[in-house]
């Protein structure tokens, strides 16, 4: 794919799991050299390299579900009668979180206490 060598593809592998230049360059060429930074930085800058990661990115994009599509599952889920309870109750659950459903309202109460004099001084004792 694209020419590139197996350290350069090992390169881009560890790039895509730490989006770290220096490390990546650094477990690829498995070297401790104080010149993984700049070495790192130029491979970024290879046009085949970034055509590589981008292909890479574009794929694991794609395969992750987008916030629609979960919304969608989950609202089939509650909806769908012949699922079990505790999964529609579940996925009832998290569709009112998204909505911020799920938070209580916080409710506040002043308390007012008088203490007379005598019972102040009871206390200093």
């Amino acid at each position: 794919m694209l020419d590139l060598n197996d350290n350069q593809i090992k390169f881009c592998e560890w790039y895509l799991l730490n989006s770290n230049a220096t490390e990546a360059y650094r477990m690829a060429y498995e070297t401790d050299s104080k010149h993984c930074k700049t070495l790192g930085n130029r491979l970024l800058k290879n046009p085949k390299i970034q055509s590589y990661l981008k292909a890479k990115m574009k794929k694991k994009s794609e395969a992750i579900a987008k916030e629609d599509e979960l919304l969608m599952y989950l609202t089939e889920i509650a909806r769908n009668g012949n699922n079990k309870v505790g999964d529609r109750l579940k996925a009832i659950e998290l569709l009112g979180k998204k909505w911020g459903m799920n938070i209580p309202d916080k409710k506040e109460e002043v308390i007012e206490i008088e203490f007379t004099q005598n019972e102040v001084e009871a206390d200093e004792d």
